[in-house]
C-alpha cells in the first residue's frame, strides 16, 4: 500500500486515485489551472465537496512529482489564493 500524509490525514493512493496518478506534468499543471482555490470559502456544499476532492488528488500528485511538484503547488497557490 502507498500513503501520503497531507495536513496531518493519511491518504491511501489505491484504486481510481493510484490510476489517476500516471500523469505527466502537463497534465498537473493543467489540474492546477482548473482546481477551485477559493472552494474552502464556498457556501455551496457540493462546490465545497467537489473541491476537497480535486485538492486531494493534487496533493497525491504533489508527492508524485517531488520538488517539481512542491514548486508548482506553491506557484498556482500563490497565483489564485492571493
Amino acid at each position: 500500500m502507498t500513503f501520503i500524509v497531507w495536513m496531518s490525514m493519511e491518504i491511501e493512493l489505491t484504486g481510481s486515485l493510484k490510476t489517476e496518478l500516471k500523469m505527466t506534468k502537463q497534465d498537473f499543471v493543467q489540474m492546477l489551472e482548473s482546481h477551485d482555490w477559493t472552494y474552502e470559502r464556498s457556501d455551496d456544499h457540493s462546490k465545497w465537496t467537489r473541491g476537497c476532492e480535486q485538492r486531494r488528488r493534487i496533493m497525491a500528485a504533489k508527492v508524485l512529482f517531488g520538488a517539481d511538484g512542491e514548486y508548482l503547488f506553491d506557484k498556482y497557490r500563490k497565483k489564485y489564493e492571493a
